[in-house]
């Protein structure tokens, strides 16, 4: 499928992040790298590129709808603390979820809970009852 010079340069930006974005992050990216756009074009050209199986909707992530170019079957797991995506292999669940200490609180085809990282911040903290004494 050819695609148009501002679609292609949308999928390019989300190929090269590898990372789970925003429109608003896409357009930011797509401004940095190629200069003035318009943000309509490229939401359209997000969406598109959704419709086309390019690019797969992710889970919604502090309210904001993320996009990925990923299309691959996989789950996520997503910190309801920090909001980091992490994608993982269909096979490889629960073997990822044991190593990386995430505690599941529910899955749709995303997994919710907490990450390694907010879980050992969350416990160096001092609780409230700790600090009455």
């Amino acid at each position: 499928m050819r695609l148009l010079k501002n679609r292609q340069r949308v999928l390019d930006i989300m190929m090269e992040s590898k990372k789970h974005l925003t429109v608003k992050q896409i357009y930011e990216a797509y401004q940095e790298k190629f200069g003035k756009a318009c943000f309509a074009t490229v939401y359209n050209s997000v969406n598109y590129l959704r419709d086309k199986g390019k690019l797969r909707e992710v889970d919604h992530v502090g309210g904001n709808v993320r996009y990925e170019a990923y299309v691959e079957d996989h789950d996520h797991l997503i910190c309801r603390i920090c909001g980091q995506v992490h994608d993982i292999d269909v096979d490889q669940t629960e073997i990822y979820l044991e190593h990386h200490d995430f505690i599941v609180e529910r899955k749709t085809t995303t997994y919710h809970g907490i990450c390694k990282c907010c879980l050992n911040n969350s416990q160096k903290e001092p609780s409230k009852e700790s600090m009455k004494a």
